[in-house]
């Protein structure tokens, strides 16, 4: 179906005469109207593809219109009317478009013009979408300049014809396959760039934060690594995280698992010879209990941290957040010496002070009902923010968990008497050593003696069957390795482990695994 109209010539009034694009504007406003008052209801799923596809090219071909438009505007100088400085302004004020729309518009409608007609033409027709025809003008501005005008259009003639079966997505990733055939030193020297941006930006961005996560005992770490080192620490947790085998099924979740991997992780990097060191000795964490909780097996000691302690520090950086701000460590004036009864009053007071804040919301620069996070600090230098202490000073344990790390890591077990005297400082010969180590691995197979599992003997650990706290000596047949999984199982979850007669150590499951509560021997 076809339509015509009829410019009149007279000047309606004594005026200047309408423009023929000005009366086809009306018309096109005439059928919008009956497009927009005509009902949908009654159309069939093919009508409504036969409507979109229609509806499609019209709105390019509006659109190439409308870029017309606009280079006749900023060639006539527009602004003028509003008394903007060029066409971009004009299009934001009269129009009410944004910044970079406007901006993208007239660029768009500058290249349709110059550099890439025949995507004007194929956007006219209604071939291509004004969103492709953006593509396409980008892939070929980024055309070297010693790139030949035959060239140009050769590349700007493919990317058309592909347009009719991609998105502009799609049409964005051809574009630099383009740039790949036509010039590849520049396509390659272009990717090098963007990579190696990238790389810098990832490893800008490489961040470690701790924060409390509301789990009792447990804390959070967010790390941010490139994806270079990122593989690096998957190919390292995920062989770590593998289901153990035994004679209880592994039913941990996947991300439990990674995190048991991840804290095997740390036990191997603190163990290894080039691990860091504070003060010329490896890391270490001081547990300090009373000696009839260490004795009933029963109760809590607590982490003493002074090993390892970072103290808070005030802020260095010039921030302008009060948060952040430098603490003053003067003396306030006119204050008197106090006694040293005073002087243990005021630390009691003050220590209550401290517990109360890790638990209490804190009332200061934060702002009121702010929760108190040991780790918030400036985020250039660590120092100031609500922080009162750093570390795990004061922390509780359980004698059962401490009782399985001194198997494994270099606990310094401080036993006190009622009025606080050190009874006991620990044991020089609590470790087995290397060749009581390699003797074990030999006897119990180089792996994990736990029936059933197989984890190799690097990642296992030297478990007293005797607790060393209660007497058990480093020796041979006080020994087994166990790997991390099981450790935690013969330590917790009731499975019990002794010296059999035949020399080799055996295993009694708890009842909820075994009724009969058989002695295991692998």
């Amino acid at each position: 179906m076809s339509s015509s109209f009829q410019v009149s010539s007279g000047d309606g009034g004594g005026g200047r005469p309408p423009h023929p694009l000005l009366a086809a504007l009306e018309l096109l406003a005439a059928a919008n109207d009956v497009v927009l008052s005509t009902s949908v209801v009654s159309l069939t799923e093919e009508q409504v593809g036969e409507a979109l596809e229609a509806f499609s090219k019209e709105i390019a071909r509006t659109n190439a219109g409308l870029l017309r438009l606009v280079r006749q505007a900023e060639a006539c100088d527009v602004g003028k009317l509003t008394g903007a400085p060029n066409a971009t302004v004009y299009l934001r004020t009269a129009l009410r478009m944004s910044k970079h729309e406007s901006s993208a518009v007239v660029g768009l409608a500058r290249d349709l013009d110059k550099a890439v007609p025949s995507t004007g033409e194929a956007l006219a027709r209604g071939a291509v979408s004004v969103r492709q025809a953006q593509v396409i003008a980008d892939a070929v501005k980024k055309l070297p300049d010693y790139v030949g005008a035959d060239e140009r259009h050769e590349a700007e003639g493919f990317l058309i014809g592909k347009a009719r079966f991609h998105n502009p997505d799609e049409l964005r990733v051809l574009g630099t396959k383009v740039l790949e055939r036509v010039a590849p030193e520049e396509y390659y020297r272009q990717l090098g760039e963007e990579l190696a941006r990238k790389d810098r930006t990832a490893e800008q961005k490489r961040s470690l934060r701790y924060s409390p996560n509301g789990v009792p005992q447990s804390e959070s770490v967010h790390i941010s690594l490139p994806a270079w080192e990122m593989e690096l620490l998957r190919k390292l947790i995920e062989p770590l995280a593998e289901p153990v085998k035994g004679a209880d099924p592994d039913r941990r979740p996947i991300d439990q698992r990674r995190g048991d991997a991840f804290a095997e992780l740390l036990s191997l990097l603190a163990a290894a010879a080039k691990a860091p060191v504070r003060g010329g000795r490896p890391p270490q964490v001081a547990v300090t209990i009373p000696l009839d909780t260490l004795l009933k097996g029963t109760g809590a000691g607590t982490v003493d941290d002074t090993a390892t302690v970072v103290r808070p520090r005030p802020c260095t950086c010039p921030c302008t957040d009060p948060k952040y701000a430098k603490q003053s460590t003067k003396k306030p004036a006119n204050t008197e010496e106090p006694t040293s009864t005073e002087t243990e009053g005021q630390a009691e007071d003050q220590v209550n002070k401290e517990k109360r804040r890790s638990t209490e919301p804190e009332k200061g620069p934060a702002g009121p009902g702010t929760a108190v996070d040991p780790h918030d600090g400036c985020p250039t230098c660590g120092g100031g923010g609500s922080a009162r202490y750093l570390g795990t000073d004061g922390k509780p344990i359980s004698v059962a968990t401490m009782r399985r790390l001194a198997c494994e890591a270099d606990l310094i077990p401080v036993v006190l008497g009622g009025d606080g005297q050190v009874l006991d400082l620990g044991r020089s010969d609590r470790f087995f050593k290397e060749h009581q180590r390699r003797a074990l691995a030999i006897r119990d197979g180089h792996h994990c003696h736990f029936p059933g599992c197989q984890i190799p003997e690097p990642r296992c650990i030297t478990h007293h069957l005797k607790p060393w706290d209660d007497g058990g000596s480093p020796d041979l047949a006080n020994g087994v390795l166990l790997c991390r999984y099981h450790h935690v199982t013969v330590h917790h979850k009731g499975w019990q482990v002794r010296m059999g007669t035949h020399g080799h150590p055996e295993y009694t499951p708890p009842e909820w695994s075994d009724p009969q509560r058989r002695v295991l021997r692998p």
